[in-house]
């Protein structure tokens, strides 16, 4: 589970992030959306303090997902191995030899994803997983994130894509100007034209 409270931060003057609060339940998938600028991804390099590389372009597959392996969860059968990591994403499995440099927008995506779960962490932060990769990956991608969340895994999503947002959510945040302004059940801000007008511009 992930709860944050009353979180403030300032870029020199700038008052960014102005008291935000939200909470992943366990196993569960919350939706962070915004317009850009409003302090998405300011939270999140608030809560783990900084900003940790998404991959190594230099190192293989296989190395990436070395190099981010942390030790074991109390429940041997949670914890993630290079085995494991591979069933969930297959297609990782065959480019094990190649530089990540060299993968695909979307298979750059998975193996970031790979790199998280191999620190057996207990929450998953996801920055716009789906930003610049075709229909047919985002869908993909969408059923990963149902796979992570069946292992028991809370997720904290920040998302553009307003569709696959609200079908992988079990929340909904929205943000504004450093505020949570907005939270709901997905199908909830589905029916709020007002909301998803005034707030996500549609």
């Amino acid at each position: 589970m992930l709860e944050v409270q009353d979180i403030h931060t300032y870029y020199g003057d700038s008052y960014v992030l102005q008291g935000t609060s939200l909470k992943v339940g366990v196993g569960s998938v919350a939706a962070l959306l915004g317009r850009n600028g409003v302090g998405k991804t300011t939270l999140i390099r608030s809560i783990i303090g900084f900003t940790p590389p998404r991959r190594f372009p230099s190192l293989s597959v296989r190395e990436n997902v070395q190099i981010a392996t942390r030790p074991q969860a109390k429940d041997a059968a949670q914890s993630w191995t290079m085995e494991k990591l591979f069933t969930l994403f297959p297609v990782l499995k065959e480019r094990i030899r190649h530089r990540g440099s060299k993968l695909s927008g979307g298979e750059q995506q998975m193996l970031a994803s790979g790199r998280a779960l191999m620190g057996n962490p207990q929450c998953l932060l996801m920055d716009e997983p789906t930003e610049g990769l075709a229909p047919l990956i985002v869908r993909e991608m969408g059923r990963l994130i149902e796979q992570i969340k069946e292992h028991g895994l809370s997720i904290l999503l920040i998302e553009q894509n307003l569709a696959f947002a609200l079908k992988h959510a079990d929340y909904v945040y929205i943000m504004s100007k450093g505020r949570i302004v907005y939270q709901s059940s997905p199908q909830e801000l589905w029916k709020n034209a007002e909301v998803k007008s005034r707030y996500l511009g549609v």
